[in-house]
């Protein structure tokens, strides 16, 4: 079986900073009970400050030649609406060398980024390779009251995450908050 992780989970910094740990220790532990089974982890170049030190961090674990970066258009952030094209381009780009990879499952390791940061998460390959999402931290609330004068690209982001996160097989929860 050939696993392949998008660890944008662990290149993206900010609001839960305990989940690049998890990240990296899930893969630790996945590689050292893959068997005969492969792993490529699949980086993203929009975050190219986390690259080396995530190699640097897996080390030992993980062969260089089973660590790919895809390369997208950015910057990408929902935040700004000016960056829509650079997103869809972006979102394609990734799918596109996912299926490049020929993998048997995917698992992303982080779906509620993107609106603040260049993260990109979509699961259009969910109909035809398997994809499951790690839910490391809690989904963002936001409160309904404030709605009234809501962020229009905020909530637009937000659906597209759901939307997303809607087409996986599989979701894993990690802690009863992020479930």
């Amino acid at each position: 079986m050939h696993l392949v992780l998008d660890m944008q989970g662990a290149q993206v910094r900010g609001r839960y900073p305990d989940v690049c740990r998890a990240v990296l220790a899930l893969v630790r532990a996945l590689a050292r009970t893959s068997g005969e089974n492969r792993i490529t982890l699949v980086l993203s170049g929009l975050f190219p400050e986390t690259i080396q030190p995530i190699i640097a961090a897996l080390s030992g674990a993980i062969s260089e030649k089973d660590i790919r970066t895809w390369q997208g258009v950015g910057p990408t952030a929902d935040a700004n609406l000016e960056n829509t094209w650079c997103r869809e381009v972006s979102e394609r780009l990734r799918e596109a060398f996912l299926a490049t990879l020929r993998p048997d499952v995917v698992l992303v390791t982080s779906c509620f980024e993107g609106y603040d940061n260049n993260a990109i998460f979509t699961v259009d390959l969910a109909t035809k390779i398997p994809t499951a999402v790690l839910l490391l931290a809690p989904l963002p609330q936001f409160d309904r009251a404030a709605q009234q004068t809501s962020n229009f690209a905020e909530e637009g982001w937000f659906r597209r995450r759901q939307a997303s996160l809607a087409k996986c097989g599989t979701i894993l929860a990690a802690t009863e908050s992020s479930r």
